[in-house]
């Protein structure tokens, strides 16, 4: 048995190995941040805002020989010191008569430096600050999902060589304000981009406000829950994606994709079982302030009442009685315990339809980053074809990260939070009777049309071509053409290629 004081020395002797172990991975650290700076030099971050400043140099034609020369002697990957020995022989420019220089070509304050370091070659690092926004709380599925988007980001930044980087700041639900601030703040270039609900991309598209119609969408819960496989739903998105992007281009937004927020939207309630359509006039339902159809939707419905209330003041409205409902997405009213908790029934059907999320991104950031690399190649080290690509590339993996990863794993827990809330009885599940459900479906079919052309919420042409859309899909599955290839995959099996947008983005900016 040890005595106390062999106990006392084997943990000095251990904490003098740990510490010997840490000093030496130190060291280790030391020498090889040391070697990774001298490898890539110098990182300047800046922001989007100081980024466009680039947009001002102008090269002036007595310098053009020289910049030519600079930038030839950089692809050729020579160094520092011989640069600055071209310069003096050929030009008879000192390198500390570079800075004024580069004051004559525009260059702004912020950038000298490091315009410095691209012109001899240093290898500088341009660090890329892009800010966003995101209406989901801190540690959210969705917000989680982001934060691994922005880590994939920067492996296909490697197209744009070593000289370019990004760096993401993320803000959760309710740092930035509330969805029409996100709007606000990209257009004032405060932030890059902003996920959030479809009613957010109502304000930049009004079109969008069609996903808003109850019934748009085929009841799909086999599918959509029990099998996670491509439904209408996705059949749909994909294939209005280009036009969807051609309008929010438009208005100065990319698609960044869209995603279930909260997918089928059943309806949970307190004191009242919503079993009949009759039902719903003892319902006081929701509506955001930004969304330009709910009002209408939940009054043809036959909804007692509206209450128009911000995302996060939902709970609080339950709480204190001025809702008697609220959305039921399966895997919020879990997550938002004081939701669930004030609940009793929820009905079998999604009376209010779907619920959709969507990601938009700042169109003017994509162009300056084109525009800049077109100007000043010398300068950042980018070439307007790798931008270009890059520029791509970023758009094409966040689409597809969306599609093929984002809705699966949204879909998975709302199936998994369904299973638990019928299977505990958590709530009453009320079945509704199809004569029911039509009886609702009857009032609202006829606003599809109403709200495009006498009240003008949505275009007519847009509603026109996803009904054709949605058509389309259901031919195909009643006359059993649609393939597992794209129940698993969400490969079209008309040969319609959903990325073929993405692919040939910026073709016009060349």
């Amino acid at each position: 048995m040890k005595t106390g004081e062999q106990i006392v020395m084997n943990k000095i002797k251990s904490n003098c190995f740990y510490f010997s172990l840490l000093l030496l991975l130190l060291f280790m650290l030391f020498v090889v941040c040391g070697v990774y700076a001298n490898e890539t030099g110098r990182v300047y971050p800046i922001s989007f805002a100081e980024l466009k400043s680039l947009l001002k140099i102008k090269v002036p034609p007595e310098h053009s020989k020289l910049m030519a020369e600079v930038l030839n002697a950089k692809k050729q990957n020579k160094t520092s010191g011989e640069i600055g020995k071209m310069l003096l022989l050929q030009f008879n420019i000192k390198k500390s008569d570079l800075l004024p220089l580069l004051k004559q070509m525009n260059v702004p304050d912020k950038m000298e430096e490091f315009c410095t370091d691209m012109v001899l070659n240093k290898k500088p690092v341009l660090e890329l600050v892009i800010k966003g926004a995101i209406t989901a709380p801190k540690y959210s599925p969705q917000y989680n999902m982001a934060k691994n988007f922005i880590k994939d980001i920067k492996k296909t930044l490697s197209i744009m060589g070593s000289n370019f980087n990004i760096r993401v700041v993320l803000y959760p639900g309710g740092v930035m304000g509330d969805e029409p601030d996100f709007i606000r703040k990209v257009k004032l270039g405060q932030l890059q981009f902003a996920s959030g609900t479809l009613a957010m991309g109502e304000m930049v598209c009004p079109a969008l406000s069609v996903f808003d119609l109850p019934f748009l969408f085929d009841y799909e819960p086999k599918l959509y829950y029990d099998e996670l496989k491509y439904c209408e739903i996705d059949w749909v998105f994909g294939k209005a994606a280009p036009t969807i992007n051609r309008l929010l281009e438009e208005k100065g937004f990319i698609l960044g994709g869209i995603v279930d927020a909260g997918g089928y939207i059943n309806i949970a309630s307190l004191k009242v079982p919503i079993r009949t359509a009759e039902d719903l006039k003892k319902i006081t339902f929701y509506a955001l302030p930004y969304s330009r159809i709910a009002g209408d939707v939940n009054r043809v419905c036959g909804f007692n009442k509206t209450i128009v209330c911000k995302i996060f003041d939902m709970p609080t409205m339950v709480a204190t009685g001025m809702l008697n409902s609220g959305p039921c997405a399966w895997y919020t009213q879990i997550l938002m315990q004081a939701l669930s908790s004030n609940f009793k029934y929820v009905t079998s059907f999604p009376i209010r339809g779907y619920m959709a999320g969507i990601s938009l991104q700042s169109k003017e950031m994509y162009e300056d980053l084109l525009k800049i690399a077109e100007i000043s190649e010398v300068f950042t080290g980018i070439t307007k074809e790798a931008a270009l690509n890059s520029a791509r590339s970023i758009l094409l993996l966040q689409y597809k990260t969306i599609k093929e990863t984002v809705r699966y794993k949204i879909r998975s827990l709302e199936a998994k939070s369904r299973k638990v809330i019928i299977e505990k009885k958590i709530y009453e599940v009320i079945e509704l009777k199809n004569e029911e459900i039509e009886k609702i479906k009857s009032r609202v079919l006829p606003l599809y049309y109403e709200l495009a052309d006498k009240k003008g919420k949505y275009p007519k042409w847009f509603l026109d071509e996803i009904l054709g859309y949605r058509e389309e899909y259901r031919k195909l599955k009643k006359e059993g053409m649609l393939t597992e290839m794209w129940y698993k995959k969400g490969i079209f099996p008309d040969g319609y290629d959903e990325y073929a947008w993405i692919k040939t983005w910026g073709s016009k900016q060349k």
